[in-house]
């Protein structure tokens, strides 16, 4: 899975926006706000990966137990899926 649309991210206070741009912006014209670690995520999202490879990078990156992160991950990624921000 991966991104639908290109997307630029900014650091606005505590949060990460990520606003799309490009030809395809017109098709999705709202922002999202992201916490640090949901942008991280984002950010590997910008490349075809899977739900594993996020959350074994995650693990490798904060150390956290396994299913906190599985949850953490899955759970923002259903969202971006509600959102048909994901192909």
């Amino acid at each position: 899975m991966k991104l639908k649309y290109t997307f630029e991210t900014m650091q606005l206070d505590d949060n990460v926006v990520a606003v799309p741009v490009g030809p395809d912006s017109q098709d999705f014209s709202a922002a999202i706000r992201l916490n640090n670690s949901a942008a991280e995520i984002f950010e590997l999202l910008k490349e075809d990966v899977t739900e594993e490879h996020i959350v074994s990078v995650m693990i490798q990156r904060y150390g956290n137990e396994r299913n906190e992160v599985a949850d953490f991950v899955h759970e923002f990624l259903e969202g971006l899926k509600k959102e048909a921000v994901l192909v």
